[in-house]
């Protein structure tokens, strides 16, 4: 994972919604970084053994939950 590091972000890495006034533009979307945030997130999928599907918006607090449970249980010796 990275910070943004398109045209119109800051030196940090954060974004800006710009400022017209001064010609200060906007930070812009990138395919980069919206590649390395989804890659991101199906490997939280993928360490739980989560199937990515486009009809469900929970399955990353799903998989997350998922990944818990069975360290613990791990660790509890289940």
């Amino acid at each position: 994972m990275h910070r943004i590091d398109s045209a119109g972000s800051t030196a940090g890495g954060q974004w800006t919604a710009g400022n017209p006034a001064t010609g200060t533009p906007a930070t812009e979307l990138s395919a980069d970084w919206m590649n390395a945030i989804q890659e991101e997130l199906i490997a939280i999928l993928t360490e739980a053994g989560v199937t990515p599907t486009k009809a469900s918006n929970s399955q990353v607090v799903a998989a997350i939950i998922a990944i818990i449970d069975a360290r613990i249980a791990a660790a509890l010796g289940s």
